[in-house]
């Protein structure tokens, strides 16, 4: 039988979660089932506060010299901090802590397969996700590097597999100065290959071995260059530093996939740098947003580039700096990036190297600081921020030089700071979806998709094409284009536009008015005669536009109602996911059109009653039984709730996003959806909110009180705060 997760019967999380393509926010928004509203991206920021630390963490049986903290990570409830120079011999370890019910307790030490050697810098490098955790040592075999993957069963961290530069390597190339990995494709960085142009290397697993996929280079790259010291990726998208490019000024550089091939897209300098800022020495990337370091900035003061991609392009947006910058402070070293908030350490704050860390949040349209890091006892030359690591609302900072270089790092909870009401409501639902685009594209967008504000197929069925062009869906009128929209179209700088249905949900009038502006031939209609053969062309145009990134998943919901749909529309935009609409009939050619079309795995949404068992059997025949999966609950809320769930669990989203013409900023966004009646908060979105508000900032009120009431709003308040 295919799989079925119900309200009353969820099922486990099986394998390593797909990585959808998208980035995190640090909010929650809440829809009304029965609105056409969109939501933006983050908003509000609380005032800059110092926060000291929850907890300090040690290493068993520290020894001076180990520096303990000069490298972490953290993933939920698992937290890896390395001490990559053990007592000064370099052979390095790395320490695995647990969050359980009294703080966060030592579980398990990392090293080398036979204990290591002296000199190999285990720890160098981390990264951890789920089961999973990479530790690089870049010294061993005479600086050639290494890195070793671990796997956690049955509650132990065991060594599987060791990873080297292919076909063999010269000494001190360094491979494994650098490692991320994302879902099942790790990045590596190898900065000394060929007299120190550097190199990076992609690996991808099988669900048990990983193996190289390929090598990236920086085009005219330069003895020195060190590209591949530090490396960042998100799903489709890579980026690389190499700091010592151009005289130490430093570059970035941006690699894109089109399914298995990597391409060089871009080449990111530092405005205004100059010789020594090491632009590029840490890097991250929460797609669309990259952050560059560059920690010699000025006098040292330090700085952080902000990038964000716009269209097809990577453009400049700021220049962060903390509030009271001073000579040396190296702020920078290192960034963390997830979602609305980013987390810089600044090892060199204050004369004597005390060191302090700092959190920015994201307003919309700029990063501001919002609280600055320290520990409750200082000492010089601690170097707190020399480590850092940032999980939904828990940071860990690493001080290698506390206590005589034994080293520790602490933890700090509460990142995403007090819960915050924040209502998103325009006079209409036009101006709704406007706003969304404003907040979501501040930078603007190189596509729009347009969909008809007086029904909702076209525009759910639209979350994914807009998903895979990176675009806002705006709402129109059926007879005229409204002015607003075309202020925001011009606002955004879109050069292309899509079209949703036939000529009786978007008049010819809005085309020519769309074609007026952008050229006929940048304006495509995509159109059938029922909301059924429209969104069948849609899920079609969105297979062709991702080509051999298509993953194959798919959503099939009834077309007879919106809800069931309007909860996937984020996970259908991140994805991208092609949302397909049944028809109250079976039609049993639609598993194998699907098939034919390169769908490989579908999930119905709804129970039987609204998804007739025989599309689930006809699928289940084509595609293989484990390929189907059913979320269903009693109601479209609990439905919802299931597809929220499925979101986080399978996909890599996270609490914290819904709407319906807004699918598409939420899948930009990360976020997942709930739906409340409008009078009551609904038992299961309640639940949910319960649940999760550890990892809950904000929530979003889509609309006024006249769509969600002010009992609502109170309700969730009592939740939360």
């Amino acid at each position: 039988m295919p799989t079925i997760r119900t309200a009353s019967a969820r099922s486990a999380r099986l394998g390593r979660p797909r990585k959808v393509r998208a980035t995190s926010l640090t909010t929650l928004a809440l829809a009304l089932a029965l609105t056409l509203a969109a939501v933006p991206a983050l908003g509000l920021v609380a005032s800059a506060a110092t926060l000291t630390e929850d907890q300090k963490l040690l290493a068993p049986g520290g020894a001076s010299g180990e520096r303990f903290g000069d490298r972490t990570a953290i993933d939920g409830d698992t937290a890896i901090v390395a001490g990559a120079h053990d007592a000064l011999d370099d052979k390095g370890a790395a320490y695995v802590f647990e969050r359980g019910g009294s703080g966060w307790d030592y579980a398990q030490t990392l090293t080398a397969p036979g204990g290591g050697t002296a000199g190999d810098i285990f720890g160098i490098s981390l990264a951890i996700q789920e089961d999973t955790a990479f530790v690089g040592a870049n010294g061993v075999d005479t600086g050639r590097g290494a890195v070793y993957v671990f796997e956690k069963t049955s509650g132990t961290w065991t060594y599987q597999q060791t990873l080297t530069t292919p076909g063999g390597a010269d000494t001190w190339e360094s491979f494994g100065t650098s490692v991320v990995f994302d879902g099942e494709r790790a990045l590596i960085g190898a900065p000394g290959v060929d007299n120190g142009r550097g190199a990076a290397y992609f690996f991808v697993t099988d669900g048990s071995t990983w193996s190289h996929e390929r090598t990236i280079v920086a085009p005219q790259g330069q003895p020195n260059d060190s590209f591949g010291g530090d490396v960042a990726l998100d799903g489709d998208t890579a980026l690389v530093g190499a700091y010592r490019t151009n005289g130490v000024r430093g570059a970035a550089h941006i690699f894109e996939r089109d399914g298995s091939s990597w391409s060089h897209g871009q080449t990111l300098l530092p405005v205004g740098g100059a010789q020594f800022d090491e632009f590029g020495l840490r890097v991250a990337l929460d797609v669309p947003t990259a952050l560059i370091a560059a920690p010699d900035y000025g006098s040292g003061e330090g700085a952080v580039y902000s990038f964000a991609r716009v269209g097809s392009s990577w453009q400049f947006m700021q220049l962060i700096q903390h509030a009271d910058p001073e000579q040396d402070d190296n702020l920078g070293w290192p960034v963390e990036i997830e979602g609305g908030l980013a987390l810089i350490g600044a090892s060199g704050r204050d004369a004597t190297d005390k060191g302090a860390a700092y959190v920015f949040e994201h307003d919309g349209s700029s990063w501001v600081e919002r609280d600055k890091l320290v520990t409750s006892t200082r000492t010089d030359y601690d170097q707190f921020g020399f480590g850092a690591a940032l999980s939904d609302d828990t940071a860990i900072v690493g001080a290698d030089g506390y206590d005589s270089s034994k080293g520790a790092a602490f933890v700090f909870e509460g990142m995403l700071g007090d819960y915050i009401p924040v209502e998103i409501a325009g006079a209409t639902r036009y101006e709704t979806a406007i706003e969304a685009s404003k907040k979501a594209f501040p930078h603007g967008a190189g596509t729009v998709v347009i969909a008809t504000g007086e029904n909702w197929p076209d525009a759910l069925g639209g979350a994914a094409l807009a998903g895979a062009h990176d675009a806002p869906i705006l709402l129109t009128l059926s007879s005229v284009l409204p002015d607003a929209v075309v202020a925001e179209i011009d606002r955004l700088g879109a050069k292309d536009a899509f079209i949703l249905g036939e000529t009786g949900a978007v008049s010819p009038a809005v085309e020519s008015a769309l074609a007026g502006r952008l050229g006929a031939s940048h304006v495509t209609r995509i159109g059938g005669a029922t909301r059924y053969e429209t969104a069948w062309l849609v899920a079609e145009a969105t297979i062709d536009e991702l080509s051999a990134n298509y993953d194959g998943t798919a959503f099939l919901a009834t077309g007879a109602d919106f809800p069931d749909a309007l909860g996937a529309s984020p996970l259908a935009a991140a994805g991208p996911w092609p949302i397909f609409l049944a028809s109250p009939y079976v039609a049993t050619e639609i598993a194998t059109e699907m098939k034919n079309m390169g769908v490989e795995e579908v999930i119905v949404l709804g129970g039987t009653a609204v998804v007739f068992h025989g599309y689930e059997d006809n699928l289940a025949f084509q595609l293989g039984e484990g390929n189907v999966t059913r979320l269903a609950g009693p109601t479209r809320y609990e439905t919802a709730w299931e597809v929220a769930s499925y979101g986080v669990e399978e996909a890599g989203l996270r609490w914290n996003g819904v709407a319906l013409a807004g699918g598409p900023v939420q899948g930009r966004a990360g976020s997942v959806m709930l739906l409340t009646h409008t009078a009551f908060l609904t038992p299961s979105t309640g639940a949910a909110l319960q649940d999760e508000a550890r990892t809950i900032a904000k929530v979003r009120f889509l609309g006024g009180p006249g769509a969600i009431t002010q009992t609502v709003r109170d309700d969730v308040a009592v939740i939360l705060e």
